[in-house]
């Protein structure tokens, strides 16, 4: 079968089938080293996921936004810094092609995500002195990368549906540290194989070809944006709540903090154990339920 668009070519490459319902999460970490957005020093990984079929009617949508306003690609840190193809752009220019390329974004997404890293965190709960690290220590991606396996993991065990609780991990080539994706994955599924089950990849794209990865690119400012202006719509996730997606049909905005205590436990080799033991407990809670209630 030919290839009909990035998308479906990525789903064949790396899946060797396409189907349409088959999710793909696209990500893209920026990291604002010097606080020039207001505030401390801070990373976001943001990340866009949506059904095969909805990335591919994206793409279309997205090489005709591209075609009308003359450029190849939209590439966030070239549009908002006015260089590269929009070098000359006025500044509303740039802002009004910015919102239209989110609203494309927003409108195609089942969920869009944001992972929120803070330096003075990160030095103080992770990169301690005295480095009594069960392994060497992560680079900032790499935190990222390893708090965001196993949430995003429970993203889609808790709001999919059975047959469909898989999501293909996507990254832009050439970011810097990106062979850790590869490596935080394979540490994955050796301490907690149930969650790391449900991530497949990662696996590297062009931003030149891919859409799909100039869209979690695209993400990663307005995600700075609304960290630093602490919006109501940006929502901490909270995976204990037992209620469903209000709206199966509408994105769904989540900000996931690396905090102090996932932070410590990542210095001690402790966070997927202590993921896996949670579920273990409550996995344990209806059958314990069952047993009490019947009679002796």
């Amino acid at each position: 079968m030919r290839p009909r668009s990035a998308i479906h070519a990525l789903s064949l490459g790396a899946c060797g089938n396409w189907r349409p319902e088959r999710l793909f999460c696209m990500l893209r970490a920026f990291f604002d080293a010097a606080g020039t957005h207001g505030g401390e020093p801070v990373i976001i990984l943001a990340g866009v996921v949506a059904y095969a079929d909805r990335w591919e009617q994206f793409e279309t949508k997205w090489r005709a936004l591209c075609a009308i306003n003359g450029v190849e690609y939209i590439h966030g840190v070239e549009l908002f810094q006015r260089r590269g193809q929009f070098k000359g752009w006025s500044e509303p220019d740039c802002a009004a092609l910015a919102q239209k390329a989110a609203h494309l974004v927003v409108g195609h997404a089942r969920y869009c995500m944001g992972l929120v890293l803070s330096e003075s965190d990160f030095q103080a709960h992770y990169r301690s002195p005295d480095k009594t690290f069960r392994s060497g220590p992560d680079s900032r991606f790499g935190v990222c990368i390893r708090a965001l396996y196993p949430i995003l993991a429970q993203i889609i065990q808790k709001y999919e549906s059975p047959e469909n609780r898989e999501v293909h991990v996507v990254f832009e080539r050439g970011d810097k540290n990106q062979g850790a994706a590869q490596t935080i994955a394979a540490e994955f599924a050796q301490y907690a194989p149930d969650l790391a089950k449900v991530i497949r990849g990662p696996t590297y794209e062009d931003k030149f070809r891919c859409p799909g990865v100039q869209a979690a690119d695209i993400g990663a400012y307005p995600a700075l944006r609304l960290e630093r202006q602490n919006a109501d719509s940006w929502e901490t996730i909270d995976l204990d709540a037992e209620a469903d997606l209000p709206d199966a049909a509408a994105p769904h905005n989540f900000r996931i903090p690396v905090t102090a205590t996932i932070l410590s436990d990542f210095r001690q080799g402790q966070y997927l154990f202590s993921l896996e033991r949670k579920r273990a407990k409550q996995a344990a809670k209806p059958a314990s339920a069952s047993a009490s209630g019947q009679p002796a």
